[in-house]
């Protein structure tokens, strides 16, 4: 890039992390007037300054300027996700859904139907009132939350129950109509 506009002084090699660009801050290949850094969500894979800097795809985030490794870009967090792609942060997942650890996709849905509910940044659905919840784990590392009705129905617990209670539901497969 010619930093001072003199054509008599040889052009600033530009260092990786970075593109050349005009007085408009667009990526050119001549006539480059300065070098600028790759911003945050971004990474220059290639380190070459002539060509543009990749974004960070969905689901991950880079809060870095001037990134070369494209490791820089790293999964979003539980309970949070980048829904576009080039985000220097991941996003909280907002209220009334949940992204747990082994979840490759974006925030998904709570369903307080079953009995779950979900606060902003959550990492698994948490259990509503008259409900307990059992966070598993498979052999994977990943996380399951199962959320049972306290019985007898309803029963006045917030996310646990005692455990006679919760022995009760582990025991039963339905609900009979004397159990409601």
């Amino acid at each position: 890039a010619d930093d001072d506009a003199n054509q008599w002084t040889p052009c600033q090699v530009c260092a990786p992390g970075t593109y050349t660009a005009n007085a408009s801050n667009d990526l050119v290949l001549a006539r480059a007037t300065r070098c600028l850094a790759c911003v945050p969500g971004t990474v220059d894979v290639d380190l070459n300054s002539t060509t543009a800097c990749v974004a960070c795809e969905i689901g991950k985030s880079n809060p870095n300027a001037a990134s070369v490794n494209a490791s820089d870009c790293v999964a979003c967090l539980p309970g949070r996700f980048a829904s576009e792609a080039g985000t220097p942060s991941c996003g909280l997942c907002p209220q009334g859904t949940y992204r747990g650890p082994g979840d490759r996709e974006g925030c998904m849905t709570c369903d307080a139907s079953l009995g779950t509910r979900c606060d902003a940044g959550s990492s698994y659905p948490l259990a509503a009132a008259g409900y307990f919840a059992e966070l598993t784990t498979n052999e994977g590392g990943d996380n399951t939350t199962n959320v049972l009705a306290c019985v007898p129905f309803p029963y006045a617990c917030l996310g646990t129950c005692p455990r006679e209670v919760k022995a009760s539901i582990l025991t039963q497969s339905s609900f009979s109509g004397d159990d409601q």
